[in-house]
């Protein structure tokens, strides 16, 4: 048995698009056998969305970069949070307002924080509450924070920021133009050590696949895959590029 651990956004999910070829492919590598699970930095309701939406069948689900770990029926396993401490410290932090947004995620909802909201402003972004200065300590625990910025430039200077400012208190996840903060040590590869570690599996048995920087490390240590739209520093360190997911599919079921 193998274990297809796959990234989410810009993985199975390509220039906004879901192709019925995935699905199929999924299907057909589940039907062989083998485990799929979904290894992503969106929260759970966002990762029930879609897994409803394409008729997906997870064998786990490891959400907000590491921080949350689910079965297959989405049950949890595991969790970290950040301190409330930090929280008020990202939130104060010259870094962190230079972000499009602020946004925080635990296993009720998404939330915006802006002490000066306006619908508007956040049109393009999924959130399900608003929160500001008021009301931000109904909300004790929060898995992970999620920032924006204008372009990668800025976000790798804000990364640069970051790991100067709480780099020894929390886990700076960056991606194309965004970051995300996780507590300190918890990332998709520690998310993925721990199902390995709950259900018995080796490191002979995963497959790791993702696009983003935040992916980098499971595929890595796994000698997972990449994809062709992956940015050229993700593929000059992952010796495996495929066009899709189907495509790795097809090549671990054909007789090596």
């Amino acid at each position: 048995m193998k274990v297809l651990a796959s990234d989410y956004d810009g993985t199975l999910f390509i220039n906004d698009k879901f192709k019925k070829e995935t699905s199929l492919a999924l299907k057909r590598w589940r039907t062989a056998g083998h485990r799929f699970g979904i290894v992503t930095g969106r929260d759970l309701r966002m990762t029930r969305d879609v897994i409803l939406e394409h008729g997906l069948k997870v064998d786990f689900a490891i959400c907000n970069n590491g921080c949350v770990l689910y079965d297959g029926n989405l049950k949890k396993l595991h969790s970290s949070f950040l301190s409330p401490e930090l929280v008020d410290q990202l939130i104060d932090s010259e870094a962190i307002r230079k972000s499009c947004y602020i946004v925080l995620a635990d296993e009720h909802g998404r939330y915006v924080y802006d002490n000066d909201y306006r619908h508007e402003k956040y049109e393009h972004v999924y959130y399900t509450e608003v929160l500001n200065q008021n009301n931000i300590k109904d909300h004790v625990h929060f898995y992970q924070m999620d920032t924006r910025y204008s372009d990668a430039k800025e976000m790798h200077e804000v990364k640069e920021m970051l790991e100067q400012e709480i780099g020894n208190l929390a886990t700076i996840n960056p991606n194309v133009s965004t970051i995300d903060i996780t507590p300190l040590g918890v990332t998709k590869l520690t998310g993925l050590q721990r199902y390995l570690q709950l259900e018995g599996l080796e490191k002979e048995e995963i497959i790791t696949v993702g696009d983003g920087l935040n992916d980098l490390s499971m595929i890595l240590h796994y000698g997972g895959y990449t994809m062709m739209s992956a940015v050229p520093e993700i593929k000059e360190k992952v010796g495996k590029v495929v066009e899709s997911v189907e495509e790795l599919i097809e090549w671990e079921l054909s007789p090596q």
